[in-house]
């Protein structure tokens, strides 16, 4: 039979180049927050909850009720992350950094232990988000409309309480953040039927709303979001205005697309993930040799990031295992 002709069971969707630009100016900033910036309580505020946010906004509900297909996803993301876990005991063990036995840490690393700061200080965000997804899946496989609104109301309120009995405290990949990350991916997820379709007064609101909070965090008046340590501000409120002003943040995207400024955020933004595990070490590797205004540094951080990036999508294996590339497991066809 020649298969060249059947159409493919699930043709994968058209990337959105509003959301790659979100993604692209999402990591931007995280780069820029950890090299150290005065505006960091205005960046912390929505930065994180983009991301959860956009992974609800573009991820395939079918794939993921899919048994399988979730399954391959999650372990990809679990191969990557235990991957750079193993580079960064590896770093950290030649600059003799490590207290006990590589293997002693890199066990404790892979519940997402006390190492997970300096050049591994993003990794709490790549667990989260399969555990996210994970607390999404269920969401959806609930069925009734009735048992899906019980999981919603039941969401902010329990990681509220997580928060305030147990700060600072990590359960393994970052599982007391998740069910917060969950709700923004739920609001994204929810914003496909509506926010394409919103009217400009409605959006304008949201824009002004948002970029009112991100000033009143950066200013002092409303406590800033930080959830790699499940710090909410006071009765969740951060929490509300770190999901307006991500809407605002995401709403803005749609206009920046349609400028010069598209492709390069975009071509970053593809690259999100991968500058999420690594821009911690190049940025203390430059720092090391290279005296530079945080900015270039940020800037130097991000490029150098998308290099190996390209370095490492040219083998499959590399694909596999250190950019969670699902493709590069699967055998290619021969038909």
């Amino acid at each position: 039979m020649n298969c060249a002709h059947e159409p493919p069971q699930n043709p994968i969707q058209p990337r959105r180049l509003d959301v790659d630009v979100a993604r692209g100016i999402g990591i931007s900033l995280v780069v820029l927050g950890h090299i150290g910036t005065p505006y960091y309580r205005g960046i912390y505020l929505f930065h994180m909850p983009l991301f959860f946010f956009l992974s609800g906004l573009t991820t395939s509900k079918h794939k993921l009720v899919d048994g399988k297909s979730f399954l391959m996803s999650s372990l990809a993301q679990t191969v990557t992350y235990c991957a750079y876990l193993l580079l960064l005991v590896v770093w950290l063990a030649s600059r003799g950094e490590l207290s006990r036995q590589p293997l002693v840490e890199a066990a404790i690393l892979v519940c997402g232990g006390e190492l997970l700061v300096s050049a591994g200080a993003a990794y709490w965000f790549p667990t989260c988000l399969v555990l996210a997804k994970v607390l999404f899946r269920g969401y959806l496989l609930a069925g009734t409309s009735r048992m899906r609104l019980v999981v919603c109301l039941a969401t902010i309120p329990t990681s509220i309480v997580i928060a305030s009995a147990l700060p600072e405290f990590w359960l393994p990949w970052a599982a007391n953040v998740a069910p917060i990350a969950f709700a923004f991916i739920l609001l994204g997820d929810t914003s496909r039927g509506w926010l394409d379709k919103a009217s400009s007064p409605l959006k304008s609101a949201i824009v002004l709303t948002g970029a009112g909070a991100i000033w009143a965090a950066q200013a002092g008046y409303l406590e800033t979001l930080d959830m790699k340590y499940a710090s909410f501000g006071p009765v969740g409120s951060s929490l509300i205005a770190g999901a307006i002003a991500a809407l605002c943040v995401f709403i803005l995207c749609g206009p920046i697309a349609r400028t010069a400024l598209a492709g390069p955020l975009a071509a970053v933004g593809r690259r999100s993930m991968l500058i999420m595990y690594t821009h911690q070490f190049v940025q203390l590797t430059i720092a090391a040799y290279w005296e530079v205004n945080r900015l270039a540094l940020a800037m130097a951080t991000v490029l150098v990031c998308c290099l190996i990036h390209e370095l490492l999508a040219a083998t499959r294996i590399s694909r596999a295992v250190l950019l969670a590339d699902r493709s590069a497991y699967l055998t290619p066809s021969k038909c």
